[in-house]
C-alpha cells in the first residue's frame, strides 16, 4: 500500500520532469538547469527501483511456473545489464532440460547476481557466468574478479538492508534468496577478499511438491 502511494507522486514528479525537458530543449538554457533536470530524472528511477525491491521483497504471491529453458532466462537478463567497457562478459552455458520456473522472478534473480558481480570490481575483471546439470538440479553460477569478502560479510550477506556499499539499500541477494527458495532452490556464495566471489544458484529439476510462498511454510 505504501509503494503504491509512493508512486503516485513519483510518476508526477518523473511526468513533470519529462515536459520540462522537451520544452527546454529548444530554449537557451544554462548548462547547470539541464544537469538538475537529469538528477531529478535519476533520483526518480533510483526511488522507483527502492519501492521495487521492498514490493518484491514482501510480496507473497506463489510463483508462476512453466517449463522453461534456464540458459535463455540467463540471456535475456545479461541483455539487460549494462557491463562496463572494462568488464569481460564470458558466458558458458551448457546443455540444460528444461524445468518450471517463475521466469520474471528468475530473471530479476540473475539480473541482480549480475549486478552484484560488477559493483564488485571496481576497476576491470571478468565476469563469468555458467550453467550446467548437477544430480537433480540444474546450477547457474556468477564468478566474479572482484574485491571478495570477509567471513564475517558473507554471513550478513542475504540480511535485509546490509550493504558495504555508499549507495544501496542491501536488497539485492535477500530478493534473490527469497525468489529462489520459492522456487525450492539454494543459493550459495564462495568468496575471498581480493580474489573475487562465486554465487550459485541450484534450482531442482523436478519439482518434489506445490510450490508454496514463504508465508505459508
Amino acid at each position: 500500500m505504501v509503494g503504491h502511494d509512493l508512486r503516485n507522486p513519483l510518476q508526477s514528479i518523473e511526468n513533470a520532469t519529462y515536459y520540462l525537458n522537451n520544452e527546454l530543449q529548444h530554449l537557451s538554457i544554462p548548462q547547470k538547469a539541464t544537469e538538475m533536470l537529469q538528477i531529478i530524472t535519476n533520483s526518480v528511477n533510483y526511488a522507483d527501483k527502492i519501492v521495487r525491491d521492498l514490493h518484491d521483497f514482501s510480496a507473497t504471491k506463489k510463483p508462476t511456473l512453466k517449463e522453461t529453458n534456464i540458459n535463455n532466462v540467463v540471456k535475456e537478463a545479461l541483455s539487460q545489464v549494462e557491463t562496463p567497457e572494462n568488464i569481460e562478459l564470458i558466458t558458458k552455458l551448457g546443455h540444460l532440460p528444461e524445468i518450471k520456473v517463475d521466469e520474471d522472478m528468475m530473471k530479476r534473480t540473475f539480473m541482480n547476481l549480475a549486478i552484484n558481480g560488477i559493483q564488485a570490481m571496481e576497476k576491470k575483471g571478468t565476469l563469468k557466468v555458467s550453467t550446467k546439470k548437477t544430480k537433480g538440479f540444474v546450477e547457474i553460477s556468477f564468478t566474479d574478479t572482484g574485491i571478495g569478502m570477509p567471513k564475517e560479510n558473507m554471513k550478513k550477506l542475504f540480511t535485509p538492508f546490509f550493504t558495504t556499499r555508499a549507495k544501496g539499500m542491501g536488497m539485492g541477494l535477500p530478493i534473490c534468496k527469497k525468489f529462489v527458495e520459492m522456487h525450492g532452490g539454494t543459493i550459495e556464495v564462495e568468496s575471498e577478499e581480493g580474489k573475487g566471489s562465486t554465487f550459485t544458484v541450484k534450482l531442482p529439476i523436478q519439482q518434489k511438491r506445490e510450490v508454496k510462498n514463504l508465508d505459508e511454510r
